[in-house]
């Protein structure tokens, strides 16, 4: 078999784009996930296609398919909102939607949630006069 040419890689990344503006939820979290890496692994091709990285995209397509109900999306979007790896931070969202992929059973997800309450407690631990509060939505 002929190793596919960086044309074909660009050809396939073509194709993700095609899928993901159709809303279908996988297309979108693999074309968030090059963009957030900036390297796209087509089939067959021997290195992945580069990039530019652009993190706010990313965590645009991760939203849309995370609305959709795609786990992984939601993983990933949920990773970057409460990191601020993308640039935005929103903890509550973010921790929503770890919840609901570690609830479609995205072991990332319930990590990344075991990771974020051992945090939270050691924060608790070194200032015992910390009181975490949640502000209910739509509060100013």
């Amino acid at each position: 078999m002929t190793p596919l040419t960086p044309p074909t890689a660009r050809a396939q990344f073509g194709a993700m784009k095609k899928r993901a503006r159709k809303g279908e939820p996988a297309a979108m979290y693999e074309l968030g996930m090059a963009y957030y890496s900036g390297k796209f692994a087509a089939f067959g091709t021997p290195a992945p296609l580069s990039l530019t990285i652009n993190r706010p995209k990313a965590l645009g397509l991760f939203l849309a398919a995370a609305e959709l109900g795609y786990a992984s999306a939601q993983m990933a979007a949920g990773y970057a909102l409460v990191r601020k790896t993308c640039g935005q931070q929103d903890f509550d969202k973010g921790v929503s939607l770890l919840v609901k992929a570690a609830e479609a059973g995205n072991p990332h997800a319930k990590q990344e949630l075991h990771a974020i309450n051992t945090e939270l407690e050691a924060l608790i631990a070194a200032d015992p006069g910390i009181q975490l509060i949640t502000v209910p939505e739509g509060t100013p």
